[in-house]
């Protein structure tokens, strides 16, 4: 299921789900997993 929002326009993504870096209790594993699904996964550095 696609869902067309400004959002999935704007970032070409298919649901408008984004994660944000969450410090240390975020992880890559998180950010693909959501990528996967068609979100859109943050990854920070510090």
């Amino acid at each position: 299921m696609v869902l067309e929002t400004s959002i999935t326009k704007l970032f070409g993504i298919k649901k408008p789900i984004v994660a944000a870096p969450m410090g240390p209790f975020y992880t890559n594993d998180i950010a693909i997993a959501l990528c996967e699904a068609g979100g859109m996964g943050i990854v920070s550095h510090t």
